[in-house]
């Protein structure tokens, strides 16, 4: 940080020594616009190395000058309405304060709790909103490197009835392999090999198909292609998010007729009529 400091003052230095700003000398530049080292307080993140926050600071001088030189090409060549400008300025400082206070109270106050009963009521009622767009399959898999030297006796156990769910799940874990065991989910099948999703739509039970790399072991246990009803289980973290958006929503919505009705209340506005 000391190094950053150091070439601030040095590019400082030889930029300009007659326009300071409260002591400060410019880093940069464009025409009569000048950028001083305190427009960069808050830019650097603390424990941000001094190699990375010469990066940041450079970054930002380099957009800094951009935007200057496009603004300077704008005013230019742009005739602008002062006071339309202000105005536009003064609504999206409203908008800025306003998103903010919302999204500080709905930090609070939002609920983001939504049960298994209240995602099933939705997904009843918006079922064919949900299609497929690709097919999908549930099934417990494993993906092994061709190369792994147990590779038959993993095959054994995962097609053995006899073979737990805790033993698949402990074998792949020490493995290191990737699998899954949970025959509730589904799996979009561009997940695997083009000839596995073939062997996926046509076979129900165990499949087995190898690349150059890899051997996949499945076992099937149900199909769907694209322009059907998604499953429920596998549009649930869709379904929760847009439960809890429209709660936002309504929340906002609440929030902004309740300080209405409370100004109204306490007389904090009037319609004035000039007639």
């Amino acid at each position: 940080m000391k190094n950053l400091i150091l070439i601030l003052f040095v590019a400082a230095f030889i930029t300009s020594c007659s326009h300071n700003k409260d002591g400060e000398k410019p880093i940069a530049r464009v025409l009569n616009k000048y950028l001083y080292p305190a427009d960069l307080v808050g830019l650097i993140k603390p424990g941000t190395s001094a190699k990375d926050s010469l990066a940041v600071v450079k970054n930002y001088i380099s957009d800094w000058i951009r935007q200057q030189v496009l603004v300077a090409k704008a005013e230019e060549n742009v005739e602008v309405d002062k006071k339309e400008l202000d105005k536009k300025i003064e609504d999206y400082k409203q908008s800025i304060l306003i998103y903010q206070y919302e999204i500080e109270l709905v930090k609070q106050k939002l609920d983001t709790i939504v049960t298994e009963k209240q995602m099933d009521d939705f997904y009843s009622i918006h079922k064919e909103d949900f299609i497929l767009r690709n097919d999908v399959v549930r099934l417990t898999y494993i993906k092994i490197p061709n190369q792994q030297s147990n590779l038959v006796s993993i095959r054994r156990l995962f097609v053995d009835p006899s073979t737990n769910v805790l033993q698949m799940q402990d074998v792949c874990k020490k493995e290191n392999l990737s699998s899954s065991f949970d025959e509730s989910s589904w799996i979009s099948t561009d997940f695997f090999p083009a000839n596995m999703q073939t062997a996926l739509m046509k076979t129900k039970g165990f499949v087995e198909q190898r690349d150059s790399v890899y051997t996949y072991l499945s076992q099937v246990k149900e199909y769907l292609q694209k322009g059907n009803a998604s499953p429920k289980n596998y549009v649930k973290d869709q379904i929760f998010k847009i439960i809890v958006n429209q709660r936002k929503v309504e929340m906002i919505k609440n929030i902004r007729e309740d300080l209405y009705k409370e100004a109204l209340q306490k007389g904090d506005f009037e319609i004035i009529d000039e007639n």
